[in-house]
């Protein structure tokens, strides 16, 4: 029964030994200050200054409506940064996000010459950009973020790449440093099957599933543990029975 329940306990251990290796590695990784993988703070990550507004929530809604041709069904509004200016982020309980300026009530499309706006001004440069293009589907570069976006790609010596989203301007910048920091803090929640398939609850469930299984290991290992204890407290005491025989005989031994 030992034998048996140490080959379990092996074969469980190499299955789930890469994975568990890999999530306390990324852990490790995420914890490390962004400061140490050359990360800044970019300017859309600023507060607003309100005393650039001069639009109310209200007349955006209704601005929104204009244009719309009837009044919307809120789902809730905030005020963000969008290319430098405060711009007003309207989420509708049905349909797509709609943006406002929130000086001007101009309805905003993120288009190819917005994109780049709003990348040089969240992080300032002057190097020329290689490609812009839209990417439909996540990537290793982009692996999570509204879709579709634009990929722009700067020429400079960091190999800068920005993705700005089409549908709320979000933008994400990554260089090579800090996307092998993204792709190993990926691995502590199996981000990479996103490329493979979109249903997150197939991510889901292979982390429970090995989940479960290391939970295995480590019930199967605590019974090994008790199991060879309670075989050496039970191995002196057979040891003695068997040398001075059973009722006081002198065991028989062959010729």
């Amino acid at each position: 029964m030992k034998r048996r329940m140490y080959k379990i306990h092996k074969w469980i251990a190499v299955t789930v030994g890469v994975f568990i290796l890999a999530w306390l590695v990324s852990g490790i990784v995420m914890m490390m200050p962004p400061v140490f993988f050359g990360m800044a703070r970019g300017q859309e990550d600023r507060p607003v200054n309100f005393r650039e507004v001069t639009v109310s929530p209200a007349e955006a809604v209704g601005e929104l409506a204009r244009v719309l041709g009837s009044y919307p069904d809120v789902n809730w509004v905030n005020l963000r940064r969008i290319g430098g200016a405060p711009v007003y982020h309207v989420s509708l309980k049905s349909g797509g996000p709609h943006l406002i300026d929130a000086r001007s009530r101009q309805v905003l499309t993120i288009t190819q010459e917005m994109a780049e706006q709003i990348a040089r001004n969240a992080f300032p440069s002057q190097a020329r950009i290689l490609q812009i293009e839209i990417v439909r589907r996540h990537t290793f570069e982009y692996a999570w973020g509204p879709l579709p976006a634009y990929r722009i790609a700067f020429a400079d010596e960091r190999g800068t790449v920005f993705h700005v989203s089409t549908i709320d301007g979000t933008a994400q910048r990554s260089d090579r440093l800090n996307r092998i920091r993204t792709a190993i803090e990926s691995l502590h929640t199996l981000e990479p099957l996103r490329l493979i398939t979109e249903r997150d609850w197939i991510r889901k469930g292979v982390l429970i599933l090995l989940s479960v299984i290391g939970i295995g290991v480590a019930g199967t290992g605590y019974y090994l543990a008790l199991l060879s204890r309670r075989t050496s407290r039970q191995g002196p005491a057979v040891e003695t029975f068997l040398g001075r025989g059973v009722a006081g005989q002198t065991p028989r031994t062959s010729e």
